[in-house]
């Protein structure tokens, strides 16, 4: 019902701003929508496009670098896009065109992990998507290469999470700006990035880092 709300709202919007021009792009309205909703024991998640949701363990920290890349984190998006002229052409989108049925969204449900939380990155194709992905291959066979902007993702959400006096909001923006200017230069679309970290894993990362401390006193 939302996405169809929406889809009527920017149906509307078009109409009005456009209704004295006479040469439209075509696809001027044409975008990716992705929602994510907390509630007290799932998360939802509903999408039409490309881009990346990706369902990270409040427990990641815990694979340091000799694993390059943590293996309780993956991407949920199976993105609603065919192969066009060598670029990735949307089935299934956002637009001020009258069918409904291209906003019908997939919709995911996730159930809370207790014990370690859950962190939920949502993000346009300017950042990540599995539709980009590229592929090698070397003498052990086939490859999907990690894109570099999860990985610097990782690099600035632990740097969020070593201060537990700084969980809010506005440190959790300030952090993800910060991410977003240094990955800037490499950008060759629009790049729009949401997260969400459940009270459990903010709860967890917190007693990591009460640990850490412990230990590190130990040792002096």
């Amino acid at each position: 019902d939302m996405y169809q709300q929406a889809k009527t709202e920017l149906v509307n919007f078009s109409k009005e701003v456009l209704k004295d021009k006479e040469e439209i792009s075509e696809d001027l309205f044409g975008t990716t929508a992705i929602t994510v909703f907390e509630t007290e024991n799932k998360i939802f998640i509903a999408y039409v496009g490309n881009g990346a949701i990706w369902h990270i363990r409040g427990s990641y920290s815990v694979f340091t670098s000799p694993y390059l890349f943590p293996w309780n984190a993956i991407n949920l998006l199976n993105p609603h896009t065919l192969p066009e002229n060598g670029k990735e052409a949307l089935y299934r989108l956002f637009t001020d065109k009258n069918d409904f049925n291209e906003c019908i969204p997939t919709v995911i449900e996730i159930s809370k992990d207790e014990e370690f939380g859950d962190i939920i990155l949502i993000c346009t194709d300017g950042i990540s998507s599995a539709d980009q992905a590229k592929a090698g291959k070397n003498e052990k066979g086939i490859y999907v290469k990690y894109e570099s902007s999860i990985l610097k993702f990782y690099e600035y959400l632990s740097a969020f999470f070593k201060s537990p006096e700084s969980y809010s909001q506005k440190d959790l923006s300030g952090t993800l700006n910060k991410y977003l200017e240094e990955l800037k230069p490499t950008f060759d679309d629009d790049a729009t990035i949401g997260v969400l970290i459940t009270k459990e894993a903010l709860n967890y990362q917190s007693k990591c880092i009460v640990n850490s401390e412990i230990d590190q006193n130990k040792n002096i």
